[in-house]
Order: C-alpha cells, then sequence, then structure tokens
C-alpha cells in the first residue's frame, strides 16, 4: 500500500491547502511537504474526523525522522500525548510498534501528568 501511494499519488502546490494532503504526505513520510506547509504558516497540528493528526500517522508508520522533525518545529504542542476519538496517542502508537527511536523521541516530549489522588 505504501508504495503504491508513493508512487500514485502527487501532492501539487494547487492542493496543499487541503488537510487529506498533510495527513496523506505524514502517511508516507514526506517531510518536505511539511515544510512547505509551515513556510505557509499552517497548523500542523490540525486532527482529522476521527481525532488523528499528523504525528500520529507519521509514528504509525515509523517515520522517525519525520516525528523528529514535528516535533522541533512544534514543541508548544501536547501533541504527543494527544489522543484520537479512540484515546490513542502518539506514545502509544509507538509503543504498539515497539520502536526504540520512536517511543524515545515522543516520550523525551511528552508533557509530565501529574498523579493525582481521589479526594474523599
Amino acid at each position: 500500500m505504501k508504495i503504491w501511494l508513493s508512487q500514485n499519488s502527487l501532492i501539487t502546490a494547487s492542493q496543499v491547502d487541503d488537510p487529506i494532503k498533510l495527513h496523506l504526505a505524514m502517511w508516507m513520510g514526506d517531510t518536505e511537504f511539511v515544510k512547505l506547509r509551515i513556510r505557509r504558516g499552517d497548523d500542523i497540528s490540525t486532527a482529522d474526523a476521527n481525532g488523528w493528526t499528523a504525528l500520529h500517522l507519521a509514528v504509525w508508520n515509523l517515520h522517525t525522522d519525520t516525528v523528529a522533525f514535528l516535533l522541533d518545529v512544534a514543541p508548544a504542542q501536547n501533541w504527543v500525548s494527544g489522543q484520537n476519538i479512540d484515546g490513542v496517542s502518539a506514545l502509544y502508537l509507538a509503543a504498539c510498534n515497539n520502536d526504540d527511536k520512536l517511543i524515545k523521541c515522543c516520550y523525551m516530549r511528552a508533557p509530565i501528568v501529574p498523579y493525582r489522588t481521589r479526594k474523599d
């Protein structure tokens, strides 16, 4: 599937505004497309209807360089721990893929959530 997509989908400048194109680019690991979107001032943390962000897709498809780039250019985002509608975060996807580099990359940028005790 990834090979077919990379050979049969062309993202042109006229199509750059479509959020689906950003997610397709992340599926394929196209960091250059993300750089184009950033230069244009676009929000690269946009989620689709199911809550998947560009980061979710880059992590799920094991694009370590693209993930590192996304996290470097948007460090203020809490999207490492941001969950889609199924409650899945990018860090969780990295763990599911059992990819040490991605886990470390995401974990080092995940916000620290304090442990809270229940008040009785």
